[in-house]
């Protein structure tokens, strides 16, 4: 393989196993740059990573690295996206960050780091290597390369790509759907179902307290029964001792 690559301006690259110095959050960020508290918690917002700073005993000044605080593959990934939007080169290379992060914060960085970020001012050149085809459908996505074993297959805008029937890009992303709607079934039955198993349960539940409280109720019955037997009875012996206590005494004549 032989060529020459030409590159003008400034380049910020994100490796796919993010790069994480033994220094504090906030200066693996701004990498020996000026510290510019907007430009800062505006790179913090774009990765998401204001909620982490809340759970790390320092906040942005806790060590991480090595020697500090051991961060997760994702956070790593966004930390390293955050220093890449703070340093705004005029080149841009993303090596598959998307991939040690889930969906919804994929979704998140894409939308806000990347297509609101780094191609809002559309005064740099970026280039983004990814699985994540469902992120693609954007106008700030001007070219798209579709590479199989090493070569290129396809190229070209969003649209352009889905219209080839039988492509590789309308391909692999038909299947990406066909799975994500299987998963989405799968997780609606298995809803389903535990609900289900739910109300039996319930209904078990409410149907064993219903003989218990008919149980104990019958025995309150009872109970009151016999109190009541007991009383009348002592109520009859008293009436009884009365009636004799005032009774007149037989006369008796001669």
């Amino acid at each position: 393989l032989t060529g020459s690559v030409h590159l003008r301006g400034s380049v910020s690259y994100v490796s796919q196993k993010a790069f994480i110095m033994n220094d504090t959050l906030r200066n693996n960020i701004t990498f020996s740059k000026p510290f510019d508290e907007d430009k800062y918690n505006d790179a913090i917002q774009k990765c998401a990573l204001t909620h982490d700073l809340t759970v790390l005993p320092s906040g942005d000044q806790t060590e991480i690295g090595e020697k500090g605080i051991n961060l997760s593959g994702g956070q790593k990934a966004r930390v390293a996206l955050a220093r890449a939007i703070y340093h705004d080169a005029d080149v841009v290379l993303l090596d598959d960050p998307l991939s040690a992060v889930d969906a919804h914060v994929g979704k998140h960085i894409f939308r806000e780091g990347i297509v609101n970020g780094l191609l809002k001012g559309g005064d740099k050149s970026v280039v983004l290597v990814t699985n994540a085809l469902q992120f693609l459908n954007s106008d700030k996505v001007t070219k798209i390369v579709v590479l199989e074993n090493g070569e290129v297959k396809e190229e070209g805008r969003y649209e352009e790509l889905m219209n080839i029937s039988g492509g590789t890009f309308s391909t692999m992303l038909n299947n990406y759907r066909d799975k994500s709607s299987e998963s989405m079934g799968s997780r609606s039955n298995s809803t389903v179902d535990l609900v289900e198993a739910g109300k039996e349960v319930v209904g078990e539940k409410v149907e064993k307290a219903e003989k218990r409280n008919e149980e104990e109720m019958k025995k309150d019955g009872q109970l009151m029964t016999s109190e009541l037997k007991e009383v009348r009875a002592v109520k009859v012996g008293e009436g009884r001792r009365r009636s004799l206590l005032t009774e007149k005494p037989p006369t008796i004549s001669n």
